[in-house]
């Protein structure tokens, strides 16, 4: 047997946002849901509609380095595990 599911945006149209449908296979229906696919238009619609939640990128308190005479300092290449150019 088969499964049709449906995925927001997509080309189809309806008063309350855009989707798209794809038929599966029923063996693979447990995986396409965990990948974002949804049983109905409706649920598709309004999981795309939610705001993703993504952790802040923590903030580095990096600062480039300067030479005597107050220069950017360059990253030497022959140190490869070390980066000259910012200071830590």
């Amino acid at each position: 047997m088969t499964t049709m599911l449906y995925q927001s945006p997509g080309p189809k149209t309806r008063p309350d946002g855009t989707y798209g449908w794809k038929i599966f296979d029923d063996g693979d229906v447990e995986a396409a849901l965990k990948a974002g696919w949804h049983k109905t238009p409706l649920e598709a619609i309004k999981a795309a509609s939610k705001p993703v939640n993504e952790k802040p990128k923590p903030k580095r308190n990096r600062k480039r380095a300067r030479t005597d005479d107050g220069q950017f300092q360059a990253d030497d290449p022959a140190t490869p595990a070390v980066n000259e150019a910012w200071e830590e």
